[in-house]
């Protein structure tokens, strides 16, 4: 298999379900891991919005965007500065990306723990070839 299968609905259903699932989790109805990303937009400079799930490995926390090379993951790339929200609770943060070795290692740990989301959105199989997943994201 040489390319990895992505699932992706269309952009009007994708984005209709960003909105609703932002609006859960900025009421605080969501789990624990769910956090709305703010971040500026590389071109615009206002503040853009996308539910994101957060996650923690030896006390030090990971954005993942399994989708690639997103638009909030080149604006946060633009401006390092972002804040992650859920409920009334606000964290800002200064971001750093990661080298391509230790990408392999969060990915595979991200796989494992949202493992249902993911298999979810990219139809893999947890217990299958992490290669597949890091291909695609």
């Amino acid at each position: 298999m040489d390319e990895f299968p992505a699932y992706r609905q269309p952009w009007w259903i994708e984005r209709v379900l960003d909105r609703i699932r932002i609006l859960l989790i900025d009421r605080g109805i969501a789990s624990r891991h769910h956090y709305v990303l703010e971040v500026r937009g590389r071109r615009s400079g206002l503040p853009r919005r996308t539910p994101v799930l957060l996650f923690g490995i030896d006390d030090v926390l990971y954005l993942v965007s399994p989708r690639g090379e997103t638009h909030w993951a080149r604006n946060l790339r633009a401006s390092r500065e972002l804040k992650l929200r859920r409920g009334k609770e606000e964290l800002s943060f200064h971001a750093l990306e990661i080298g391509a070795a230790e990408k392999r290692f969060v990915l595979h740990k991200y796989l494992h723990h949202f493992g249902n989301t993911v298999e979810r959105l990219f139809l893999i199989d947890r217990g299958g070839d992490p290669d597949l997943f890091w291909a695609s994201a």
